[in-house]
């Protein structure tokens, strides 16, 4: 399945950095790579009849030389509604649309010749959302097999149990707490799997099953972490979060630079785990990506 997710990881500084580099054949592979993707991401989620697919970029750059530098006007606004029309359809804001990347070119070349390089970043950033929906959604139609409704992209199998045993060695279970099976709940009321639900951000609408007493993190590095969220303001291990049965209460702890926020108003302290009751809302960073533990 891998070859079948795309690149939601494009950074601006590479096609600047290793362009000059490699007198700029880097950015003719980049920007073909770029447009592949843009194709497939978007294609993803047109009706019939709706497609706009843009020519591979030697067609790009062919018509632009050709049509004297107008069609990459007209490439920019048609390509740059297609994407606003898509995170639409996949539930993620993208606020520029194809007047504002010709806004950018057009005038900002008053800005010291900035305008082309800020209109390839705001496309750049744009793109990276739809890519990570994208690989989302095909995660979720490769999984074998009946999916649980929390089948999650990058997290870790969790393997259940066929029968519930009691252990007082672990912080899953207590002696005089017992599980029924079929509701999931404990005969105290309490859950027996923890659920955070995400309201905003990149996984907006999804729910993630916690199993008791193991531990999730949250984060931009797929090594560190099992939940993977690519948003500028996420740090490589951004925070954990494990569910108690015992108590039916959620156990996190912030490892972040731009902080995790409780209900709003509270930022957690760093590295101390803070233990927060089923209903709080938590926010990472900026505040793009928001859930509340069910």
């Amino acid at each position: 399945m891998e070859e079948n997710r795309l690149n939601d990881q494009r950074r601006m500084w590479k096609y600047i950095v290793f362009g000059i580099l490699t007198l700029g054949i880097y950015d003719l592979i980049f920007m073909w790579g770029l447009i592949r993707d843009l194709n497939r991401a978007c294609s993803k989620v047109e009706r019939d009849g709706e497609e706009e697919n843009s020519p591979n970029y030697i067609l790009v750059v062919l018509f632009t030389i050709f049509t004297l530098g107008i069609y990459n006007y007209v490439w920019y606004y048609k390509q740059g509604n297609r994407m606003k029309r898509a995170g639409r359809e996949y539930g993620v804001e993208i606020d520029e649309k194809g007047g504002t990347y010709l806004l950018w070119i057009l005038l900002g070349f008053w800005l010291f010749g900035v305008g082309p390089f800020v209109a390839l970043y705001l496309f750049i950033v744009n793109l990276n959302k739809l890519c990570r929906r994208y690989n989302v959604r095909i995660q979720e139609e490769y999984q074998p097999g009946p999916r649980p409704e929390n089948n999650w992209p990058n997290q870790e199998p969790q393997d259940r149990p066929a029968e519930v045993r009691k252990d007082s060695s672990s912080d899953m279970w207590n002696e005089d707490t017992y599980y029924d099976m079929k509701d999931k709940t404990t005969t105290k009321g309490i859950n027996m799997t923890g659920r955070i639900r995400f309201i905003s951000g990149a996984y907006s609408g999804a729910e993630v099953e916690l199993q008791p007493g193991r531990e999730m993190v949250l984060g931009r590095n797929s090594e560190l972490s099992q939940l993977i969220i690519q948003d500028p303001d996420i740090s490589r291990k951004h925070c954990s979060i494990r569910y108690s049965v015992s108590d039916g209460a959620y156990y996190v702890t912030d490892f972040s630079t731009f902080g995790v926020y409780i209900n709003d108003s509270q930022r957690m302290e760093k590295n101390v785990e803070v233990r927060c009751l089923p209903g709080t809302k938590l926010t990472l960073g900026s505040g793009n990506n928001v859930f509340i533990l069910q």
